[in-house]
């Protein structure tokens, strides 16, 4: 099997987790087709033109076998350009909540707050939120289920990590978040022209050797194992974090995640 049909087949196996989330979220193939055709016209445009200037229409259409036409339409589209993809407010409350010092206790643990004070929630929210108003990101945060009132203006989260409250708005963060990620870091990784050396780390661990009745003993050992991981580079990355950066700053992450084939 020649090169072009093994990337075929393996943007096939991809596309299949992917086509069951957007049929679960009433996407059908006609609006998957046209964030595809947005997608090659910008990729084509930013990363093949020359001296840093947008490729032509010409040589666009001429890789990605849309017409000039159709070319001209997409890259007039209004739409917001593809940027970092950010935590959430939300999300880095906790996060800050969980690695600034100031919001730690002398074991490590993230403080009791109140609601306003000296390292008080409100405190922490200028710090991760800027602006927001505390009273509606605490609002947002109880009823996520991420922070408890534990008596009147005194807060405590329960988890490090905020899980969006619908199955909708998970189904999507992961998508932008996890999937992106993992795509970004195999596409960089292809490419012939790059030295080892200067690759993104990647690893995957897997077997088809553990039977079924099996599963129930490993898979908790293996979320207890990453989560222990992921939360120390969580806390190497807040060990370097600015409350309040000038400019704004690359993203950088980690991901881990467990897979298993659906039968």
């Amino acid at each position: 099997m020649n090169v072009r049909a093994r990337v075929l087949d393996a943007c096939y196996a991809f596309m299949l987790p992917v086509a069951r989330f957007l049929l679960r979220s009433g996407i059908g193939y006609k609006e998957f087709a046209e964030i595809a055709r947005v997608a090659f016209v910008d990729v084509a445009s930013v990363d093949y033109g020359i001296r840093g200037r947008p490729t032509n229409y010409s040589r666009i259409s001429a890789m990605t076998g849309i017409n000039r036409k159709e070319v001209r339409r997409l890259r007039l589209l209004e739409r917001p350009l593809e940027g970092e993809q950010c935590l959430s407010p939300l999300a880095d409350v906790l996060h800050r909540w969980h690695t600034h010092p100031d919001f730690l206790d002398p074991s490590g643990a993230p403080k009791t707050l109140q609601f306003q004070g000296e390292n008080s929630f409100s405190d922490l929210v200028r710090i991760a939120a800027g602006d927001l108003p505390s009273n509606a990101v605490k609002v947002e945060l109880i009823r996520c289920g991420a922070v408890v009132e534990v008596e009147e203006g005194l807060l405590r989260p329960t988890r490090r990590h905020l899980i969006p409250a619908t199955a909708e708005d998970n189904l999507i963060y992961r998508l932008s978040q996890a999937l992106r990620g993992l795509a970004s870091t195999i596409a960089f990784n292809a490419d012939p022209d790059r030295p080892e050396a200067d690759r993104r780390i990647e690893r995957v661990v897997f077997t088809d050797r553990i039977p079924d009745e099996a599963l129930s003993r490993v898979l908790p050992i293996v979320r207890d194992r990453v989560t222990r991981f992921t939360e120390n580079i969580d806390d190497l990355f807040a060990l370097h974090e600015l409350d309040f950066p000038r400019d704004p700053c690359r993203q950088i992450g980690v991901g881990v995640y467990y897979f298993q084939d659906d039968r």
